[in-house]
């Protein structure tokens, strides 16, 4: 599990590299998406909610 949120609290715009290369780019909402981080990762991931705060599991 990863907590997501305290780099949303100093950034409103992310940048996601992969392989040393530009992935995506924008806004939180269109880029920390279960999707995008899957593809990052190359591994099924998805956000979930716990004690109000946006973490990152393993969708396996």
């Amino acid at each position: 599990m990863r907590l997501v949120n305290p780099e949303r609290l100093y950034a409103d715009w992310c940048v996601a590299l992969k392989a040393g290369r530009l992935h995506c780019t924008g806004p939180w909402s269109d880029t920390m998406t279960s999707a995008v981080l899957s593809d990052l990762y190359d591994t099924p991931l998805r956000l979930a909610s716990a004690d109000g705060a946006t973490v990152v599991v393993n969708a396996d």
